[in-house]
């Protein structure tokens, strides 16, 4: 079983209590020639789970000296998201 199915598994168990995917994008922490890639990234995954599970995640993202910019970070996110 990969990371994927474990935090699907524990995401359609605690459905009621996990409103979303957080992930934290500052320089130090995502290299930053990354950062936009793994920022797509969780927001493909929320909506593949959402999909899948019938959830409605939303993506929260934790920026303190971020590797992009503001209108770039805001680009990537849904209504709701933030």
């Amino acid at each position: 079983m990969n990371n994927i199915d474990k935090l699907e598994r524990v995401i359609d168990q605690y459905r009621d209590w996990i409103p979303g995917l957080k992930g934290r994008f500052s320089m130090g922490i995502v290299p930053d020639h990354k950062a936009m890639d793994y920022l797509k990234r969780m927001v493909e995954l929320a909506d593949k789970l959402n999909h899948k599970l019938g959830t409605v995640l939303r993506v929260c993202i934790h920026t303190t000296n971020s590797p992009m910019t503001a209108s770039e970070l805001v680009g990537c996110l849904r209504p709701g998201n933030g």
